[in-house]
């Protein structure tokens, strides 16, 4: 049975301005494997995990943006370098070195987001997922993802209906495996022990799951607000506010915001207008304001698309309404 010990520990800097206190939490995970017991002890600083409680969720099912994070990068190299030092003293071969980090991920507790959290769909970093002992299916997909690519294995989140796994590269494994740029990536499954490389639950067996690459990339958000500012004999000016996100790993290039007053006849516009282009920076911010008219006594709705060239676009309509 995996135990885990947390204490918390102070540690206390004297600056020449004053006394500053850095909070950190030691933590002992143990994990066995092919008969042996291992341990892994570290301290999380406060901030780190601070930081990443505070990070917003961004709407997208790939949660490999969770696994291509920098700022726990200290923390997983500390660990993989323990798994490549016991890989070694061990003579682990590939697969064996494979399954070692996955006993490690299976030996933490399956946890519900409705539990744990106040949502009923938190996916965590990381390092949220270490301190806080376990996780749900794409909590630990996502950190057994992230091992195995700092160990410099390939590998995808596999994506399935409520349900979230790994696929790794593997030339010596067997069983069941999905095909991606004529690649094998074979099942791993996270929640729970037992489950061994290529094995794949029935539920889950005959579906066509989506496959996704830890590959660092912008994820745009966005929000608006609208307002009418001037009335004028044939026409309405408003004020449109928008406000757009980076919530993702790498900047989004060439960013535009096109608005438009949309017309009844479909593909046609009253009014539109298309923003010069930007870079947006992770987990940058920018607000746009834009006035466009509509004309009175008309039936419209304000059409708003967030576009570049490194990202999923972001569009949204409001409801049909009528201009007085």
């Amino acid at each position: 049975m995996v135990r885990y010990l947390f204490a918390a520990v102070v540690t206390v800097y004297m600056l020449s301005t004053g006394v500053t206190l850095s909070f950190a939490e030691s933590v002992t995970l143990k994990w066995p494997f092919k008969g042996n017991e291992f341990t892994w002890t570290t301290e999380f600083r406060n901030q780190d995990l601070q930081y990443y409680r505070s990070r917003p969720r961004p709407r997208t099912i790939d949660y490999s943006i969770y696994a291509s994070d920098s700022t726990d990068d200290r923390y997983m190299k500390e660990l993989t370098a323990l798994f490549r030092k016991i890989a070694a003293q061990n003579n682990f071969s590939r697969r064996e070195a494979i399954e070692f980090v996955i006993s490690f991920v299976q030996h933490l507790p399956y946890t519900s987001d409705n539990v744990t959290s106040s949502f009923d769909e938190y996916p965590r970093f990381p390092l949220e997922t270490l301190i806080e002992k376990g996780g749900d299916c794409e909590d630990t997909a996502i950190l057994a993802a992230t091992l195995l690519k700092e160990m410099g294995f390939d590998v995808v989140l596999i994506a399935l209906p409520r349900h979230m796994a790994v696929g790794v590269d593997c030339g010596d494994c067997s069983g069941t495996y999905f095909e991606a740029q004529s690649k094998k990536y074979y099942y791993v499954e996270t929640t729970a022990t037992g489950w061994e490389l290529g094995s794949l639950p029935r539920q889950y067996e005959g579906y066509d799951p989506r496959l996704f690459p830890l590959v660092p990339q912008p994820i745009v958000d966005a929000e608006f607000s609208h307002r009418k500012i001037e009335t004028l004999q044939r026409q309405h000016t408003y004020e449109i506010i928008v406000k757009v996100a980076n919530e993702g790993s790498q900047p989004a290039r060439n960013l535009k915001i096109w608005t438009a007053f949309a017309a009844e006849k479909q593909g046609m516009v009253y009014s539109q207008l298309v923003t010069e282009p930007s870079s947006l920076p992770p987990s940058g911010e920018i607000t746009d304001t834009i006035t466009l008219p509509a004309p009175r006594n008309a039936r419209t709705r304000l059409l708003i698309k967030v576009f570049g060239d490194n990202f999923i676009s972001r569009a949204f309509a409001t409801d049909w309404m009528e201009t007085d």
